[in-house]
């Protein structure tokens, strides 16, 4: 996979997540499996989802600018 391609996968994170259709991202790009590190939540993929979808309604107008990727 090219580093333009890996880009926009995570890019598409933040458009989708600000749009509110993280399951969307999280169906097309992890697996049922998928394990985070965030030290705040289960290491679950769906407590993480829940955790985003909620933010996402606690902060409806949020907006993400991607100044640099690496």
């Amino acid at each position: 996979m090219s580093p333009d391609s890996i880009r926009e996968i995570a890019l598409s994170f933040f458009d989708l997540v600000v749009s509110g259709e993280v399951r969307k991202w999280f169906d097309k790009h992890t697996s049922q499996d998928f394990i985070h590190h965030n030290q705040y939540f289960k290491g679950d993929r769906e407590t993480l989802i829940l955790a985003i979808e909620e933010d996402a309604r606690a902060n409806p107008d949020k907006q993400v600018e991607v100044k640099m990727s690496l």
